[in-house]
């Protein structure tokens, strides 16, 4: 099998999971441009759940002071525009479900607004969404990247026996054959997918603690086996294991 063959394979594998991940990334990036309007709403996304949980599970003086923060910010800073109805047209209200606005509008409803200096120190209490920078984007995309990569090599463990070699190989006009050039057994074609796998999922075993480090390690070890498949275009390392060969339909 040519080079050019077994980089189409690879790049047929790898390129949904590598947009999909790249478009993740981009979208975590543009979070971490967020300011003004667009920050605070994001913010209030995220104080109603707490402020939800609060109300009923507020147990410590810690707990109770916490929520009291969180309501007084919500009521001094969103208050106005939600008795105007301005805060329900932008465009970002459409993250909130009917019953959080319920909530937000009950919660402004019956308090009044407080002083400019008490939601002055209710914000400094509340550090507000911590968005991403460019390492936790990066980070996000390796993640993304893994997680893409972990399902669709998934489908190819499922789809192995069936196709003899799986999706990704059926998609290029490929099939695996042993030795003697009879078609692999749909037992050892679903072994093969297995090993392909293994690097993959061992960042979600549990005893990584530092799941960014392994997702990197895993990325790292794939991207070692794509550059050694287009060395050696017709054997990667689970064929040899396994004791297939790559060829054209």
């Amino acid at each position: 099998m040519s080079p050019l063959r077994a980089l189409a394979q690879t790049v047929a594998f790898a390129a949904a999971p590598i947009l999909f991940a790249l478009l993740a990334g981009l979208a975590m990036v543009a979070l971490g441009q967020l300011r003004g309007p667009a920050r605070e709403m994001m913010d209030l996304t995220m104080i109603v759940p707490q402020l939800e949980r609060l109300e009923t599970d507020a147990a410590t003086p810690e707990q109770r002071l916490h929520r009291e923060d969180l309501e007084t910010l919500v009521v001094g800073r969103y208050g106005a525009r939600v008795r105007d109805g301005s805060l329900w047209r932008s465009p970002l209200a459409a993250a909130f479900k009917v019953e959080e606005r319920a909530f937000i509008e009950r919660l402004v409803a019956g308090r009044a607004p407080p002083s400019p200096e008490e939601v002055e120190r209710a914000a400094a209490s509340f550090h507000g969404v911590e968005l991403p920078g460019v390492l936790d984007s990066l980070q996000g995309f390796a993640g993304v990247l893994q997680i893409l990569l972990l399902l669709e090599a998934l489908v190819g463990l499922l789809t192995a026996p069936l196709l003899r070699g799986g999706l990704s190989l059926r998609l290029c006009s490929m099939v695996l054959v042993t030795r003697d050039g009879q078609l692999a057994s749909r037992l050892r074609c679903l072994g093969r997918a297995a090993l392909a796998v293994v690097p993959l999922a061992l960042p979600f075993l549990p005893w990584f603690h530092n799941r960014n480090l392994a997702n990197f390690g895993a990325l790292v070890v794939v991207l070692l086996l794509a550059l050694a498949t287009l060395r050696t275009p017709a054997r990667t390392l689970h064929d040899r294991i396994a004791g297939t060969w790559r060829v054209p339909l």
